[in-house]
């Protein structure tokens, strides 16, 4: 070979070994920006976010600012439960790289990272802000087996590991509901009717006392103090499982229309209407609430009490009055719009017929004895 070939040979050689160390510094250079410890997104400012929406292939939850409060769209605006929302915007704010991996688009299937309506699909968060504009677009992929999740941007081919598992993917729109509901205090008079018509009504004087049934009762019959102490304790941690709109729900297909309406009054004055429905196809029961205050509006007189005593007790009283008050307004601006599922272990312990309040009384011993005498004076089924 002459010298002239071997020159040209070992120019071209140094070209391409340049060529490949300019590619490989490019790629290098290309990932220290999705590296190991780098933000994600380094500029989301959550104080100008307004919607986000999680999107899966079995569930989707967009929860929005409007109208000076944060909503579940998929619950026709019901508030959104607070620390949920802000958890996941700071966790998404600090989102970090824990490790980039090497995979292309034909292993997203493998990492559920396929677009959605392709099968294997991840779950879509998209990020808002106020003017509008589209601040970021997430495909959450599967949980790795060592803990977090894969992650790939919506138009973007790179894949990386995060360390957190953003454990409110997935979910459905009820569990982004805000969960303040109502609680029933000391049950002082508690009465269930239907069609009008009162079913049954328990009460009692003072509260170290149990409860009452009120009427007649067979002499056959007692009351059962197991059944009656449900009630007693019924509403006193009251939760919800979903909620839907009045004017979205026909009474028919809540029940509403053929409902039990259970009112209960506490010591403290408040009262609370609890219109109970039919359970849904999962056992749960729609019910609406309403909250009333029917107490003193001024302190009965206490005699010999000296001035400032009265000045203090006085005081303390009006404070109590005001916030009983508010207490019933503020809990029907927050209902009065809605019917609430129920889980049937908190309602069924009200949905009682009079006759489920009552259990028969132990016989005499003397009547036992003379039953199990006339057992043995029976002629047994083989004797003729």
């Amino acid at each position: 070979m002459k010298n002239k070939q071997l020159l040209t040979l070992a120019i071209i050689t140094l070209v391409l070994l340049a060529v490949g160390i300019l590619m490989t510094t490019s790629r290098n250079s290309a990932w220290q920006g999705e590296g190991t410890g780098a933000k994600i997104i380094p500029d989301l400012d959550i104080n100008k976010v307004t919607k986000l929406a999680v999107q899966g292939p079995e569930a989707t939850v967009t929860v929005e600012f409007k109208n000076d409060i944060w909503g579940v769209v998929e619950r026709d605006g019901y508030p959104a439960k607070y620390a949920t929302l802000i958890t996941f915007l700071e966790d998404l704010r600090d989102l970090t790289v824990a490790q980039p991996v090497a995979a292309g688009e034909s292993q997203y299937g493998r990492l559920k990272l396929n677009s959605l309506g392709k099968d294997d699909a991840g779950t879509l968060v998209t990020v808002t802000a106020d003017d509008g504009s589209e601040v970021v677009s997430l495909i959450f992929g599967k949980d790795h087996k060592g803990g977090g999740r894969y992650l790939r941007a919506k138009d973007g081919k790179s894949v990386m590991l995060i360390s957190k598992s953003f454990y409110q993917l997935g979910q459905k729109a009820s569990s982004w509901l805000a969960e303040e509901f109502f609680k029933v205090g000391d049950v002082k008079e508690a009465t269930l009717s239907a069609d009008g018509k009162e079913l049954w009504k328990v009460s009692r004087e003072k509260e170290s006392d149990e409860l009452q049934l009120a009427g007649d009762i067979a002499a056959e019959k007692e009351v059962d103090t197991s059944t009656l102490s449900r009630v007693k304790s019924a509403f006193s941690s009251a939760r919800f499982s979903d909620v839907a709109s009045r004017s979205g729900t026909k009474p028919e297909d809540s029940g509403l229309d053929k409902a039990k309406t259970y009112v209960v009054r506490e010591f403290k004055g408040m009262v609370h209407t609890i219109v109970i429905g039919k359970k849904n196809d999962e056992g749960k029961y729609w019910v609406t609430v309403a909250a009333s205050y029917d107490g003193p509006a001024e302190r009965p007189p206490v005699k010999d009490e000296k001035p400032e005593d009265k000045e203090r007790n006085d005081k303390e009283f009006a404070e109590n009055l005001a916030k009983s008050q508010k207490d019933a307004a503020d809990l029907n601006a927050r209902t009065k719009d809605w019917v609430y599922q129920m889980d049937s272990w908190s309602v069924d312990g009200v949905v009682k017929t009079r006759d489920e309040l009552l259990k028969d009384k132990p016989k005499p011993k003397k009547d036992e004895a003379k039953e199990d005498e006339a057992k043995k004076d029976e002629p047994k089924k083989d004797e003729k």
